[in-house]
């Protein structure tokens, strides 16, 4: 899969050796969110005030929600890539599996 993320050409070229792959960004975006996760940890071992740990807590909910968003991206640009592939078949598994992606961001 070719990265389309914001800032890139989206020529649809194969990613070379040195680029950064989908992937490796979602991976990125998981230990920042690890690391605000460990700070929440560390607030509450030291007392901080309620309000500031419920500050942190916000943030992780909105990096999570970014996480999901570009997780379904994902899964959207495979869901095109396919259909422009190998057709309808393709087009109906693919959509299965977009709908269900989308459906467990809605019920969470």
């Amino acid at each position: 899969m070719t990265d389309q993320s914001p800032g890139r050409s989206g020529t649809g070229a194969s990613e070379s050796a040195t680029s950064v792959g989908p992937r490796h960004l979602l991976g990125c975006r998981v230990r920042r969110i690890e690391g605000q996760v460990r700070g929440v940890l560390h607030m509450l071992e030291e007392g901080r005030r309620t309000e500031e740990v419920l500050v942190q807590l916000a943030s992780i909910r909105g990096a999570v929600h970014g996480l999901e968003q570009q997780l379904v991206g994902l899964e959207l640009e495979r869901f095109v890539e396919d259909v422009l592939r190998d057709g309808r078949p393709a087009a109906d598994a693919a959509l299965k599996d977009l709908s269900a992606a989308i459906g467990h961001v809605r019920t969470s």
